[in-house]
């Protein structure tokens, strides 16, 4: 299988009002347009995991919110 999209995770210090300063992991979908998904987590092997799983379908990034979105609610 020829791999077209590589996703890989992003490691984010950010704050909230609420929350103040966290770090959180989001996802980054490479190839030769970019799309990305902040503050996906902030259990970066559960983000690493997704990560894997959309490269190994090579998912379309046009379709990384909806995966993601699925995988954090489910």
């Amino acid at each position: 299988m020829k791999i077209v999209y590589t996703y890989r995770v992003v490691c984010q210090k950010l704050s909230a009002p609420e929350l103040g300063s966290y770090t959180t992991y989001g996802i980054l979908a490479a190839r030769e347009v970019v799309q990305f998904i902040s503050d996906v987590s902030l259990d970066r092997a559960f983000v690493e995991a997704l990560a894997r799983r959309c490269t190994a379908a090579q998912l379309d990034p046009c379709h990384l919110l909806d995966v993601v979105e699925d995988a954090i609610s489910g």
